[in-house]
């Protein structure tokens, strides 16, 4: 992956395949305050990266939000579009299914990754925004909310 995202070094020994396959090796909780505190970061590539392996990559499969995040970025880092916009042009439009990234009615999902999808649809895609077109239900506060809990 550092070969694929140079700004990124310490993807180290991860590989592609390795997020692929959820067998990067690092340290992960899917919920509490460190998920959070991910969910929150300025950075989530490097923030997911901080915090280490557990493992040497390639050895377990274990599910984490920060590895499906790693190929979000990896589309946006090297295309220079959003991933909703790609699966609009590429996928959903073609089979003619009607997908607008900025008009969707979205209701409260039991999903972490949905933090993702919000983050990336946002018009500065640094930071999710409160109150904007995208969270217009404040569904990420809601999202986390239920996280903490």
């Amino acid at each position: 992956m550092a070969d694929l995202m140079p700004a990124y070094p310490e993807f180290n020994e991860i590989t592609l395949h390795h997020v692929l396959t959820q067998t990067t090796g690092l340290s992960w909780a899917e919920s509490g305050p460190l998920w959070v505190d991910w969910a929150f970061s300025d950075d989530w590539v490097a923030a997911a990266l901080a915090r280490g392996q557990e493992k040497n990559p390639g050895e377990e499969f274990k599910y984490s939000s920060g590895n499906s995040h790693f190929l979000i970025s990896l589309v946006y880092y090297s295309a220079h579009i959003k991933p909703g916009t790609m699966a609009k042009e590429y996928l959903f439009d073609p089979m003619g299914i009607p997908f607008d990234t900025l008009a969707q009615t979205i209701g409260v999902v039991p999903s972490r990754d949905l933090v993702v999808v919000l983050k990336y649809e946002a018009e500065d895609p640094v930071h999710p925004e409160s109150g904007s077109a995208h969270d217009d239900m404040h569904l990420f506060e809601l999202v986390v909310e239920s996280v903490i809990e």
